[in-house]
């Protein structure tokens, strides 16, 4: 989990425009998580994806059952994360 929230912070401080935001929060409900981080950016998607930190980010969120929601409109760009950490 630690490389999953190293690498959306990152891009977070990184993609941020000059005086935007970062926003993230949690909540538990039953056995799982959801953790979302969000921030004002400019940058939009490429045509082959968001780049290989969000490719990681994926990866490992598939690998572990965690469903992860990226979602890109009007300058927000927010990262969703959903299911369980811990059996």
């Amino acid at each position: 989990m630690g490389i999953i929230f190293r690498n959306l912070i990152d891009n977070a401080i990184k993609y941020n425009t000059k005086n935007g935001y970062i926003k993230i929060s949690a909540n538990k409900k039953g056995n799982n998580w959801t953790f979302q981080i969000s921030n004002t950016t400019s940058k939009k998607p490429s045509k082959k994806g968001y780049g290989l930190g969000m490719t990681i980010v994926e990866d490992i969120c598939h690998n572990h059952g965690i469903k992860i929601d990226i979602a890109n409109s009007n300058d927000i760009f927010s990262v969703k994360l959903v299911g369980k950490l811990y059996e």
